[in-house]
């Protein structure tokens, strides 16, 4: 067989259906693979849209997200968005159709020999493909990096001459490989019970949420009724996938957004998040003075990194959580602790919602339209199965702190600090709430992709 359908058999295996690119000459047998099967390839008119398409593509199908790049200038151009990937933990398959091995050799056109040292820094594995037998197998390892936590990009360049070249049909026994049980690990019993010692005394915890916790909003709801819990979502430098609806009644912002919900606070547990990720060391977030850390991560270089951790939970975000809930179920919690928390979070929230509608009864109209406006019409008109992706930079605090997400309802951003993720589309402009209502109403019954511009007044820092 050719090598090229073997790689698509590979990728085809790990329920991987469409490929974003930037294709040139030396993907040509990929591209020919491509047309005789049923599999999408979207095209794509810049490398880092290629790689941000395909991070958004995966983060929201829940299947690694895959990108091919062309040789090494496309790779390089490719490099911020595959950053960004790796900060926030976003399962990608990288391929790039390098020049063939001659060139390559000869250091000819397109050729540079530190090319996989300059993907290195922003990927889990960068590896070239040395043979045509071994590239199927290099394609079922480099999505097994990128799939096994903690999850991130994972590159592979395949030479032309190896795409284009026959090869043994070892697709199916690479194919297996992808498709093995993923390994899930969990945190072990003793650090559960003293993480649950520490929840069942602590007068004032708060849970924070952070990207991490994919697909763990059902256990950090059920944490969060079972204990009495104020729910805060990690700071924005740390924050790639919202976790957590912010209509959630127990929902109170970001980490350090207010202060008093960290009031008095005496425990922080910590979930998917960095601990603390800074933007710069005078806007550093800090723990409370004289509050324990519990923290639950899938990467242990995380656990206790910035600031040590009482209990250190090493596993997987949503296991992790379901195994605290199991500990809890055996235990003899206080019930007056638990109604003096759940009071407390209840009145919290309240205020919130009065702080939020007076800013949003003073922003009302205001010319320009302020975000505070912006937020509470797009949080009207949205469908329940809307996807936010925010780059709104200066303007994503009260952006995030005034639009109303349900459950079913998911904001992506990213913490590489790579902007510019969009792409051509047809424009619509507003310049007020009713004229952003509109636009949004039209786009949103347009089978076209729309981008509604919306001049908003500064945001002051």
């Amino acid at each position: 067989m050719i090598v090229a359908s073997g790689l698509l058999d590979v990728v085809q295996a790990a329920g991987i259906d469409t490929l974003f690119g930037l294709p040139g000459s030396t993907e040509a047998p990929l591209l020919e693979a491509i047309r005789d099967r049923d599999f999408r390839c979207v095209l794509a008119l810049h490398e880092g849209v290629a790689v941000s398409m395909a991070d958004g593509y995966g983060r929201v199908s829940g299947r690694p997200g895959a990108v091919g790049l062309h040789t090494s200038v496309g790779t390089l151009n490719g490099l911020s968005q595959m950053m960004n990937a790796l900060r926030d933990g976003s399962p990608l398959l990288v391929t790039a159709g390098h020049k063939d091995r001659s060139v390559l050799s000869d250091e000819g056109f397109c050729a540079l020999p530190e090319l996989l040292a300059a993907v290195r820094a922003v990927t889990k594995w960068a590896h070239q493909s040395l043979s045509a037998d071994a590239v199927a197998p290099d394609v079922a390892h480099a999505l097994r990096v990128a799939t096994a936590p903690p999850t991130g990009p994972a590159y592979l360049a395949v030479p032309e001459d190896l795409l284009g070249a026959e090869t043994a049909d070892t697709a199916g026994a690479a194919a297996a490989l992808v498709t093995a049980p993923r390994v899930s690990a969990v945190a072990s019993p003793e650090s559960v019970r003293a993480a649950v010692d520490r929840l069942v005394a602590a007068e004032r915890p708060v849970l924070v949420v952070g990207s991490a916790a994919r697909q763990a909003w059902p256990e950090v709801e059920a944490l969060s009724r079972t204990c009495g819990l104020a729910i805060l979502h990690s700071q924005f430098t740390d924050l790639g996938d919202l976790q957590v609806p912010t209509s959630d009644p127990s929902y109170l912002g970001m980490y350090g957004e207010d202060r008093a919900p960290l009031e008095g606070c005496d425990l922080v547990v910590a979930a998917g998040c960095r601990v603390f990720y800074p933007f710069s060391d005078a806007q550093r977030p800090k723990l409370p003075a004289g509050a324990a850390l519990v923290h639950l991560h899938d990467d242990p270089a995380e656990v206790g990194r910035v600031v040590r951790a009482d209990v250190g939970l090493l596993g997987d975000v949503r296991p992790g959580l379901a195994a605290l809930l199991a500990e809890l179920a055996g235990r003899d919690v206080d019930e007056d602790l638990l109604a003096r928390r759940s009071a407390r979070v209840a009145a919290l929230a309240a205020r919130r919602q009065e702080a939020k509608a007076e800013e949003r009864a003073a922003a009302t109209g205001a010319s320009p339209l302020r975000i505070e406006e912006l937020a509470e019409t797009l949080g009207d008109v949205l469908p329940e199965d809307a996807v936010v992706v925010d780059e709104a930079v200066r303007s994503s605090r009260p952006l995030l702190r005034h639009v109303e997400l349900g459950p079913g309802q998911r904001l992506l951003r990213s913490t590489g600090g790579a902007l510019a993720r969009g792409y051509g589309a047809r424009g619509l402009s507003a310049t007020d709430g009713e004229s952003l209502r509109k636009a949004v109403t039209e786009g949103l019954d347009s089978d076209r992709v729309t981008v509604v511009h919306v001049p908003v007044a500064q945001v002051r820092p």
